[in-house]
Order: C-alpha cells, then sequence, then structure tokens
C-alpha cells in the first residue's frame, strides 16, 4: 500500500503517470495472492468441491496475470531503453 502510495505522489510531483511501478505492485500482489491460496489450501484437511473450484480457478487466473504482468514490464522497460538510446 505504501508502494502504491509513494508511486501516485511521485507521479502527481512529475505531472506524468508512470506504469512500471503499478505493474510492479500487480505482480507482488498477485504472488502474494498465490501463497496465501496454496497455504489456506495446504490447511484445510477435507475442503468441499465449489471451494476447490474457486481456489483452482483463482490460481489459473493468477498464474496467466502474472506472466503477462511481467511481460508488461518488460516491454515497457525494452521500450524506454531504446527510445533514451535514441535521444
Amino acid at each position: 500500500m505504501v508502494e502504491l502510495l509513494y508511486t501516485v505522489q511521485v507521479s502527481f510531483r512529475e505531472h506524468t503517470i508512470a506504469p512500471e511501478p503499478f505493474l510492479l505492485v500487480g505482480v507482488i500482489a498477485a504472488i502474494r495472492r498465490v501463497l496465501v491460496i496454496t497455504a489456506e489450501f495446504g490447511h484445510v484437511p477435507a475442503v468441499a468441491e465449489t471451494i476447490l473450484q474457486r481456489y483452482v480457478l483463482e490460481l489459473a487466473v493468477l498464474t496467466v496475470l502474472i506472466p503477462v504482468l511481467v511481460i508488461s514490464l518488460l516491454l515497457l522497460r525494452k521500450g524506454r531503453l531504446n527510445v533514451a538510446r535514441a535521444s
């Protein structure tokens, strides 16, 4: 939360919004959620099928989301490096 608020503060100060910090916060939050889900799932001895389906669905979405966010972050950084080299 502090990282997100700091990013917003810097964005207002510089009068521009950089997407990289927000993507990084999203990657960290998604990885944290995967860890929480797997920890919760490991402590429950018997899980109802509907709850198990929700866990699996959420893990599947997060499994797709994390690489998408990381690739987006890498592409943005690569683009900024190319712009800096051209200048």
